[in-house]
């Protein structure tokens, strides 16, 4: 494997040429990762087009979390956590013993996704104001 320097419309990139597709763009403090080409080159046009001179209104930061359509891998994330701390087995609900303390991870934290199965994304953008960082959550509820 080695990286391979490419180039398109929204600019250069980097390239691994593995198995597993892996994209990167660096510039100045960020860095963009996509395990998809044309995804990369959409956020770096996109970046380039957004790029508005440094101010209020400037988001420095934007995330995105889709629970609808992650929620299941988030679940067995949670149980190959437990079985790679040697916990054995994993919690589904209502299969351990009465009164037994549940797996960690796929137990209490994997509830949280069952609690807010109607979640369907949330939304973090982050801007940075010179002596305050304001941050804004936005969650976005199924009907």
């Amino acid at each position: 494997m080695h990286w391979e320097t490419r180039s398109s419309v929204a600019g250069k990139y980097l390239a691994l040429d593995g198995a597993i597709p892996l994209f990167v763009q660096v510039d100045d403090k960020q860095l963009l990762l996509a395990n998809d080409r044309i995804l990369l080159e959409k956020m770096v046009a996109l970046k380039q087009k957004a790029s508005p001179a440094p101010g209020k209104d400037s988001v420095t930061y934007a995330a995105q979390f889709r629970h609808t359509q992650e929620q299941g891998n988030f679940r067995l994330l949670m149980a190959q956590l437990d079985r790679a701390g040697h916990r054995g087995g994993t919690d589904q609900q209502g299969d351990r013993p009465q009164g037994q303390t549940p797996a960690f991870f796929s137990g209490n934290v994997a509830s949280f996704s069952r609690v807010f199965a109607r979640m369907e994304q949330e939304r973090i953008e982050e801007k940075d104001l010179g002596g305050k960082v304001m941050q804004t959550v936005t969650y976005q509820w199924a009907r």
